[in-house]
């Protein structure tokens, strides 16, 4: 746990400022990031990393939204109907991650992290994210 110095402050300042800047550059509510990062640097467990990343993620996430809104990017109606689901599937999920062990909780978030990583290297494989692109359909 981080203890409350200054010098302590300012590096989770400096943190929260890294972790922001790849959320809006990336799309991302910062959380990839911020559970390793909290779990390696201050040494939380994975409830506790994940459960600090989710209250550090709320706020950025309006922000990024309002930005994105700001040039129509949004398909609001998908989105909503994605976040009516996702509502309670995030109240289902985070009860079973908080009911677990930390360490197995800490390995499926691992394999979940290399998944995203492979599949991530595999759109960069020729002629894989020109199959991807046509294949994506979104309504607004």
């Amino acid at each position: 746990m981080p203890d409350h110095s200054l010098l302590s402050s300012l590096l989770i300042f400096g943190l929260g400022g890294v972790l922001g800047g790849v959320g809006g550059l990336f799309g991302i509510g910062g959380g990839l990031i911020a559970i390793p990062a909290l779990g390696l640097i201050y040494g939380m467990d994975q409830q506790l990393a994940q459960g600090t990343a989710l209250v550090m993620i709320a706020p950025n996430v309006l922000i990024g939204f309002w930005q994105y809104r700001k040039r129509a990017d949004i398909a609001l109606r998908t989105a909503l109907v994605l976040g009516l689901s996702a509502v309670l599937a995030t109240w289902l999920a985070a009860r079973a991650a908080t009911a677990m062990d930390a360490q197995v909780l800490r390995r499926i978030f691992a394999v979940f992290m290399i998944g995203l990583a492979l599949y991530f290297l595999w759109r960069l494989l020729p002629g894989r994210a020109a199959t991807v692109q046509q294949a994506r359909v979104s309504p607004r």
